[in-house]
């Protein structure tokens, strides 16, 4: 509990604190004056009877649905009995746009941003990213800020000039309110070609600011992006090279994070998910075989999918970018209640050879089926990197558990829970690129029933659920069988998971490339030995 240390280092809060309080245990503060309570997100019920007038609500993105209902409407009627008296505060980094509770508020209330005085041109501005120049582009060779208005360059090293004259600003980002605004304040019409973006003068024009307010009198909304951290924490470089990163390997995952905990937006899964026909991914296919390491690959993971009468395997291989290239599929027939049964046991040899003299490096194995029977056979494997798994219907924000921690099972032994819904998401808006993108997935010629491979790849649709009175994003089948799109998604949370641990892609894959280079033969030239010749 970090607020013991900070009322003991503090008198002027401590004196101020009643003995009857007790913060570890049952977690409530008595003062004059009044009561602070302190609650968990996922025990709503534990205020019952209790009438709140300031309410302070952290990370609510993050709120768990429970079985009484949506935890943040629950807290929220705590509030009821002082009506109109009420003060209510939510924060919370926004998750995705579907779901996102923070950002629903936001938009709902007067989209407050943080608008700065720039001293080149006088003109007060949002800081964009879109504004940050890297080294390769400014006359400086660093990361600058270039003005809207006038174009100058600002270091970061002015950046406490900047926010000598900093300030909230009421400001609307939908284009059509925004166009009727604009409209109000030029007394005309617009034309459809007009962007509606206005210009400077209007846009910090008091009238602009007088009609953007808030919509109930009630309701405020501010948002504040990495680019405004204090010169000496987040710097434009580390924004501009995160960035980068996740562009470079266009991995969806690493690109919502940067979208939600730096620019302070919510994330939009690409619109092209439900336009992926299988029919179309053929071209995918590439020039090489099954059971062949394609020399730009570094890292082998795995997926093994257990079903009633058979285990379903699956190697990836994986390039500095995160493009994906399957490798080889195999299927184990056999009894799978049975941990005796040979499919067991020939899954794992699979497993365990190399494959072009590159080991499979972890592998995620499905435990949601025949939970007992899995977690017995792979609990001498658990050194091996061949973890089992359990993934989640709906959504999360990671693929692989932050922690690193197992959770125990009844059975004996620990699994991970990862992220399965957000890893299958992953590969989906893989499948939206361009063929020879940073990041695309890759396919040999030669993968027996091509077509119902590309069907089973394709064989979920993104769908918002309501569960608990909160929003929920999850995949809907849209047939029987779709065992691929698992297997890819188990092999990517082994990645992840290694990633998580200091794994680099691009440093694997220049090891590959050093270790080939070794075993090359090498033919030393010289001066050929002369044949003997023998007198008799």
């Amino acid at each position: 509990m970090r607020l013991s240390p900070m009322f003991e280092s503090i008198p002027e809060l401590s004196n101020r604190i009643y003995s009857e309080s007790n913060i570890v245990q049952k977690q409530f503060v008595t003062f004059p004056g009044g009561q602070l309570f302190l609650r968990g997100s996922g025990s709503p019920s534990k205020m019952r009877g209790k009438s709140i007038r300031y309410l302070f609500l952290d990370e609510v993105d993050a709120y768990p649905a429970t079985t009484e209902g949506d935890p943040l409407q629950l807290f929220t009627a705590r509030t009821t009995t002082y009506g109109d008296r009420a003060k209510i505060y939510l924060s919370s980094t926004p998750t995705d746009e579907e779901t996102s509770k923070i950002w629903s508020s936001y938009m709902s209330a007067d989209q407050h941003e943080l608008f700065v005085k720039f001293p080149c041109c006088q003109t007060y501005q949002r800081l964009h990213f879109d504004q940050l120049l890297s080294a390769d582009k400014s006359e400086s060779r660093e990361v600058v800020y270039q003005c809207s208005a006038c174009g100058e360059e600002h270091p970061e090293t002015v950046k406490h000039e900047l926010f000598q004259s900093i300030e909230y600003r009421p400001w609307i980002e939908d284009e059509e309110q925004r166009r009727s605004i604009l409209e109000s304040i030029r007394g005309d019409k617009i034309d459809d070609d007009d962007p509606a973006e206005p210009s400077y003068e209007e846009t910090f024009n008091p009238s602009w600011v007088d009609v953007a307010t808030p919509t109930n009198g009630q309701h405020l909304g501010y948002r504040i992006p990495g680019m405004y951290a204090p010169y000496g924490w987040l710097s434009w470089k580390t924004l501009k090279n995160e960035h980068s990163e996740a562009v470079k390997t266009n991995d969806s995952t690493k690109l919502q994070a940067f979208v939600n905990t730096r620019l302070a937006l919510p994330w939009a899964d690409d619109d092209n998910l439900a336009d992926i026909n299988s029919n179309e991914l053929g071209v995918f296919v590439e020039q090489y075989h099954q059971g062949q390491v394609p020399d730009n690959v570094g890292l082998l993971t795995a997926g093994v999918d257990v079903q009633k009468d058979r285990l379903e395997a699956l190697i990836v291989g994986w390039d500095s970018t995160g493009g994906g290239y399957h490798i080889q599929h195999r299927i184990f027939s056999g009894d799978t209640s049975n941990r005796n049964d040979g499919c067991y046991k020939k899954c794992l040899e699979f497993l365990q050879k190399p494959v072009n003299n590159v080991t499979i490096s972890a592998t995620c194995w499905d435990s949601n089926y025949n939970t007992d029977v899995v977690m017995a056979v792979l609990r001498p494997y658990s050194n091996q990197k061949i973890w089992p798994v359990q993934g989640s219907k709906y959504a999360k924000t990671s693929i692989w558990p932050l922690s690193g921690r197992s959770k125990k099972s009844k059975y004996g032994g620990g699994y991970y829970s990862i992220g399965s819904t957000q890893a299958k998401l992953n590969i989906l808006n893989r499948l939206s690129l361009t063929p020879g993108q940073p990041g695309c997935l890759h396919f040999p010629s030669d993968i027996p029933q091509l077509d119902e491979y590309f069907k089973q790849l394709t064989a979920e649709r993104l769908k918002i659920e309501y569960r608990n009175g909160s929003k929920k994003k999850t995949l809907e089948q849209t047939r029987k069988r779709n065992e691929i799109i698992d297997l890819w998604g188990y092999a990517l949370a082994a990645r992840t998971a290694l990633e998580n641990q200091g794994l680099n892609l691009e440093q694997e894959v220049e090891k590959r490339k050093q270790n080939q280079s070794l075993k090359k033969p090498v033919r030393v030239l010289g001066r050929k030995r002369p044949k003997p010749t023998y007198e008799w």
